[in-house]
């Protein structure tokens, strides 16, 4: 299925169902490396990946890559432990047993989150892309989430004290080491990247900087994080936040060494470009978005 739109960038849309492994293998055969963007619950990320693997493994595609775009591991964070796990333990074994080259690109945080609520207006990348709104640009693909740090009511809800080392990448950068992962001539098990490191702490102080005003703060013990995670709802992000403070987002640079002609966005510069400017009210604790 090829539209107007696609056509015109030089892409192809091959529509299939994910539960129809003929279909799957006739549509990926002759795909040299293919790359997984499915998100979502654990069921999506265990049950279409499988899919998608078991007919890679059927088309004899050379390279695969989970979706995954996180820090490195699985521990302590059940929706990962019963989905992204189990696939990248199948990953390893079509490795095995096929050659095939399998590889988790990992990126730490998206530094896109950081725009979330923002009133900043949309630049030319936004209209050449289709977004409708600055806010919606600066997500570039993600929905808005106010994770840990609510840019827009002030508030930093810490994992720990916030001193953490966080790999902080924005989405086109991601796009950008991805792309130039496609001209190496092997893939290793990890391909790592990251547009800064930076803490919670750090990232805190920019933001006040730039915005103007003084945030306020909740440090969380990991005992408070754990107890907070067995609410209805608060599961992944409480967890999440353990694995931040025991390490789980201090991502290597493996890729920046390897392309060190791609500048990726800091944090600074990400949130000096959409917080700056604009009239903020004062700080007050919200109900954040908290899912899964």
């Amino acid at each position: 299925m090829v539209t107007p739109e696609r056509s015109a960038q030089g892409l192809e849309v091959r529509q299939v169902s994910y539960e129809d492994h003929a279909q799957l293998v006739s549509a990926l055969k002759g795909v040299h490396t293919l790359i997984s963007l499915i998100g979502g619950d654990a069921s999506a990320l265990w049950n279409a990946q499988a899919s998608l693997l078991a007919a890679a493994r059927a088309a004899d595609v050379t390279r695969f890559a989970p979706s995954e775009y996180a820090g490195i591991g699985y521990e302590g964070i059940d929706l990962y432990a019963s989905s992204k796990a189990e696939i990248w333990t199948q990953c390893l074994a079509a490795k095995q047993e096929t050659g095939m080259e399998v590889a988790r690109f990992n990126c730490g945080l998206f530094m896109s989150i950081l725009a979330t609520g923002t009133s900043k207006g949309i630049t030319e990348v936004g209209r050449r892309e289709g977004a409708e709104t600055g806010e919606e640009e600066a997500l570039a693909g993600l929905r808005p989430w106010n994770f840990v740090l609510n840019l827009r009511a002030g508030t930093a809800d810490l994992p720990g004290d916030g001193s953490a080392k966080v790999a902080w990448t924005e989405m086109r950068d991601v796009a950008s080491f991805m792309f130039h992962a496609l001209s190496l001539p092997r893939w290793p098990e990890n391909l790592n990247m990251r547009g800064d490191l930076r803490s919670f702490r750090e990232v805190l102080e920019i933001v006040q900087r730039v915005q103007g005003r003084k945030f306020l703060v909740r440090e969380n013990s990991i005992e408070e994080m754990e107890d907070l995670a067995q609410e209805q709802g608060k599961r992944f992000y409480n967890q999440v936040r353990v694995a931040l403070v025991k390490g789980y987002c201090d991502v290597p640079d493996d890729l920046n060494r390897m392309f060190p002609e791609i500048q990726p966005i800091d944090c600074e510069s990400f949130v000096k470009k959409w917080w700056s400017d604009f009239p903020l009210p004062e700080a007050a604790w919200e109900k954040d978005q908290a899912f899964m």
